[in-house]
């Protein structure tokens, strides 16, 4: 993609060639070869002139801003250094809670000179932000299969249906007793959420079939809801016990769901993070 960004900022492959270093023969062999994976003309020789195609204007925007995050991020991990001087981590709202706390205090026993930097958010966004670069090790509560990324197992939880004590009876629920409650729900972006649509779909359900009365993306409001009015929401059963919520669960349905640290598979990471990774797995 640099090879593109070149011949299309010099509009040369002579230039091209010298800028990069790289012979022109290879230059027109990546374009050609590009252009081939594609399907698309990127450029139109015109004399010694390398003139964009509309559809080379139209991509570069984009493989010019990739470029320059994946730069940045390399530039971060520093490679060529023996060590780093801090973490950029990201987190969904259950791994925040149920492993971080823990894992930040062992980390900065052994790693007191390293600072973290942690970035919150739902589990689609942290996904987005290391496929982009963003940053190099989250931790989430849900798959997005992508060949780009690897998901390692850390930790696994179970998905429960929480309320405040006293609201539901029944331990174990049928179908149609859901029904009777109103339903709290978080936004499409949590990793929650996208468990208990899987979560439902084995009873024939699904969240919007249940008509929730509240959606939100701040998973705060979200417990503190549930545990100060009469609404049920699937939850964690570790947030749900550190909460002091009651624990249903639908009768004859149980859904294990794992907590991922999540990273690029083109990407080495450093000593620091994957020490901060096993640290993770050891909780």
């Amino acid at each position: 993609m640099k090879i593109f960004l070149a011949v299309f900022t010099e509009k040369s492959i002579t230039k091209a060639s010298e800028k990069m270093n790289i012979t022109q023969p290879t230059i027109s062999e990546h374009i050609k070869n590009m252009e081939h994976i594609i399907g698309k003309k990127l450029f139109i020789r015109n004399g010694k002139e390398m003139k964009p195609t509309e559809f080379a204007c139209e991509i570069f925007p984009g493989i010019s801003d990739l470029i320059n995050r994946y730069d940045k991020f390399l530039e971060h991990l520093d490679i060529k250094k023996e060590s780093v001087d801090k973490l950029l981590l990201g987190s969904s709202s259950v791994p925040k809670i149920v492993i971080l706390p823990i894992a930040i205090k062992n980390y900065q026993i052994n790693h007191p000179g390293i600072r973290l930097i942690i970035n919150i958010s739902d589990s689609i966004s942290i996904i987005e932000k290391v496929k982009k670069y963003e940053i190099p090790l989250g931790f989430v509560g849900t798959v997005i299969p992508d060949e780009k990324l690897t998901y390692e197992k850390i930790f696994e939880d179970e998905l429960i249906i929480a309320g405040r004590k006293g609201l539901i009876q029944k331990k174990e629920l049928e179908i149609e007793d859901l029904f009777k409650y109103k339903l709290i729900s978080r936004d499409e972006g949590s990793g929650t959420r996208k468990e208990a649509e899987s979560y439902l779909k084995k009873a024939g359900l699904s969240i919007n079939k249940l008509h929730p009365t509240i959606i939100t993306n701040d998973f705060d409001m979200y417990v503190d809801l549930i545990r100060n009015n009469d609404f049920f929401g699937f939850m964690s059963k570790f947030v749900a016990k550190k909460n002091n919520l009651s624990i249903h669960r639908l009768k004859n349905i149980e859904l294990k769901r794992g907590i991922y640290a999540i990273y690029r598979n083109d990407i080495e990471l450093p000593p620091e993070y994957n020490s901060f990774k096993n640290i993770c797995k050891l909780i």
